[in-house]
């Protein structure tokens, strides 16, 4: 059982409702772990995702699922190291600034700028570390039923195999261009008036305007945040023990369901320690000196860690901060699973976890506890106004309706 605080409840509450109001097909109550799904609703440029690439690669799961499902597993299990570097590259560059940037009305020197320092070798990591290890699922499976080797499957005989052999999954690769990923590679890049060349070793060259570069970015970008999207659904909506799931895409989800304005989850790295050990190394920011608060969210971290990424016998939640200096919350692994099982809502049961000087908690400065109260109860208003305010806009919508 995951264990949720009062103020983190109330905001996934809200969230599984838009989430669902956008999703329908997730409006199931055995299907849980998608609250990462909401920055395709909330964020840019997630949520520009390319509605038709998003349909046909998810539909191309779903039937292949039904057809193929050995090859499909195969495929989850043999890559799974490689999907979650393409779901983490891509999730850097979205929080690119990049993407806020408005380049109407910019002077040629401001595109040239904006496109040598970002889009250039941002397009070439996104089809080197995105892109590739997506479509090399449709390319892989569909050599196979070929009787072909996939052991020459780089991402030009990827795009060549969809091309020629599933013409209507074309979409997908449209916003790669060959020319103009070798020139950024290892060809070369000529500015002219308006144009860029491309050329590549062998001499073969393709010219685009300034504008039209930083289309085939965004292109890229839509579709490529529509293919994670499908292959997320996907996977949520089969269970885990079918497909095995990008570590990546659950340490979103442990970031989604921790997310407070006191404590955020930066990242998550598996490894073995002395004497062979197993852990889970959580890296966190902490933005208060209220211990309660800190207490209550390394205890619901420590909880949906194990849940999302069981079977390590250590997890160890470090801690950065401007107001407390460098600390941890260490938690035995098999205590947090016996917690887990216990399917108790008792917060209790993970002090019972917490190994033997496993707290390093010293904040720089603390003030009273009628102040952490006051900062308790404004974030709660906060939070709760968030349903209120869904609440009233459906009743004065109704309201209006009936006029």
């Amino acid at each position: 059982m995951k264990v949720q605080s009062p103020y983190t409840k109330i905001i996934i509450d809200y969230k599984k409702s838009k989430i669902i109001e956008r999703f329908p097909e997730l409006d199931n109550p055995q299907l849980d772990n998608y609250i990462s799904l909401y920055k395709y609703i909330s964020n840019v440029p997630e949520c520009f995702f390319n509605e038709e690439v998003f349909n046909l690669f998810y539909g191309w799961l779903m039937s292949t699922d039904v057809s193929n499902r050995d090859l499909l597993e195969s495929y989850f299990s043999d890559n799974e190291k490689r999907i979650s570097n393409a779901i983490r590259n891509l999730n850097q560059i979205n929080e690119l600034r990049i993407h806020d940037e408005n380049i109407q009305g910019k002077d040629d020197y401001n595109l040239l700028e904006v496109i040598d320092n970002c889009i250039h070798h941002n397009y070439l990591r996104m089809i080197e570390g995105v892109l590739a290890p997506l479509i090399y699922s449709v390319s892989f499976i569909s050599r196979i039923n070929r009787n072909k080797s996939p052991d020459d499957l780089d991402v030009y005989n990827s795009v060549e195999e969809i091309q020629k052999q599933h013409l209507e999954l074309n979409i997908l690769v449209m916003p790669y261009k060959h020319i103009v990923r070798n020139g950024i590679a290892h060809g070369s890049v000529d500015y002219l008036n308006n144009e860029i060349q491309y050329t590549d070793k062998k001499g073969n060259s393709e010219t685009l305007f300034y504008a039209d570069v930083i289309t085939l970015f965004d292109e890229l970008i839509d579709c490529c945040n529509a293919m994670v999207l499908a292959l997320k659904l996907f996977l949520i909506k089969h269970n885990k023990d079918e497909y095995k799931f990008p570590c990546a895409f659950l340490i979103e989800e442990l970031k989604a369901q921790t997310e407070n304005i006191w404590l955020e989850v930066n990242n998550c790295l598996p490894m073995t320690i002395l004497g062979d050990k197993s852990q889970l190394l959580v890296y966190t920011y902490v933005k208060t000196t209220d211990i309660l608060k800190v207490n209550l969210f390394m205890y619901q971290i420590a909880n949906i860690a194990e849940t999302l990424l069981p079977d390590y016998e250590r997890y160890f939640i470090t801690f950065r901060s401007n107001c407390a200096y460098p600390g941890w919350f260490s938690f035995d692994g098999n205590k947090l699973t016996i917690a887990r099982m216990s399917k108790t809502d008792d917060y209790k049961v993970f002090v019972e976890a917490i190994e033997e000087a496993g707290i390093l908690f010293k904040p720089k400065w603390k003030f009273p506890k009628l102040v952490y109260k006051i900062d308790s109860f404004i974030e709660s208003f906060f939070i709760c106004s968030l349903k209120l305010k869904e609440d009233l806009q459906k009743i004065f919508m109704k309201a209006t309706i009936k006029k």
